[in-house]
């Protein structure tokens, strides 16, 4: 390096460190990544804690309930599912029904695995269970229910909605109905022959509900001379609702079928012998109040002079 060289490296240097350099030109661009003024300072780091989820046990009514004597009272399975997203969980807590205000215990329906003490879990179905005095309820009824009067079975936290807002409805008990599919809600025997079946397709031979495999009618057919001869050829079937007239008389009421089924030999071996579950099935069906004899209003041309139950 010679000295002209040298003196103009001197001469540069000191210009570009006084700030006098081509970025103090108004017309020349301006890189902001590179010039740093002042003393850098970045601003301080703010850890903030997420935000609380929402949180809630809320218990809803499923708008059923079923009831069995037991002795001095009625022993009550109102059911209920916990729509929350956190568990209920308490040892006991005030209920209302029709009136009648009693101290209910929380279960968790099995799901195929132990269910828990105390506690219904997010999502599950369950039931509160109560006792009520004798003649308190009645089948196919509805009653005005209340539960967690003391508030003590559900909370919510961080915004969520109110779990005690669906704390009141109608909530009806059990009802064996013509048409109702029979399970342990509604009839005290469980069997897989009328298990989900209803006493409409047993008595309209639709399915089989004796434990000898056969059809109402393979004995009751048109022709078959026998007091009961409904309009169905033998081993077939026919929809046969408890109002229908066949030979004068009905399944419904006083003096109709239904009680000449009661009246016939129980589990013997003779050709008119009915089996008790299905003779028990078919005194359910009166004792919840004979509901087959109320209309169904429907589709004109669909269900005319049929009915609901």
């Amino acid at each position: 390096m010679n000295v002209g060289t040298l003196a103009r490296t001197v001469f540069v240097i000191p210009l570009f460190a006084l700030g006098c350099g081509i970025e103090d030109d108004p017309g020349a661009p301006i890189d902001h990544d590179l010039r740093i003024i002042g003393d850098y300072d970045p601003p301080p780091i703010v850890v903030r804690p997420p935000p609380v989820a929402p949180t809630s046990a809320d218990l809803k009514m499923d708008g059923t309930m079923r009831f069995y004597g037991g002795g001095s009272d009625l022993g009550v399975q109102l059911n209920i599912v916990n729509i929350g997203n956190a568990a209920a969980t308490a040892a006991s807590g005030l209920i209302n029904i029709g009136g009648f205000t009693v101290t209910a215990t929380l279960h968790q329906y099995w799901d195929g695995s132990p269910p828990p003490a105390d506690t219904l879990l997010p999502g599950k179905r369950g039931y509160l269970m109560a006792h009520l005095p004798l003649g308190s309820l009645a089948p196919c009824q509805k009653f005005l229910t209340h539960i967690d009067i003391n508030r003590n079975m559900q909370f919510a936290t961080g915004g969520a909605p109110d779990p005690f807002v669906n704390d009141e409805a109608d909530v009806a008990t059990q009802c064996l109905g013509w048409n109702t599919p029979i399970t342990t809600d509604n009839f005290f025997i469980s069997d897989p022959l009328i298990n989900g079946r209803t006493l409409l397709q047993i008595v309209s031979s639709q399915v089989v509900g004796r434990k000898d495999g056969k059809l109402c009618s393979a004995c009751h057919f048109i022709g078959s001379g026998l007091p009961y001869s409904p309009p169905v050829a033998q081993n077939g079937s026919a929809v046969i609702w408890p109002n229908d007239v066949i030979n004068g008389r009905t399944w419904a009421g006083p003096g109709g079928y239904a009680r000449s089924f009661l009246a016939q030999p129980t589990d013997q071996p003779v050709v008119n012998s009915k089996p008790f579950y299905l003779q028990a099935l078919v005194q359910t069906w009166i004792d919840d109040g004979e509901r087959g004899t109320r209309p169904l209003v429907a589709d004109p041309g669909t269900f005319v002079g049929k009915y609901l139950y």
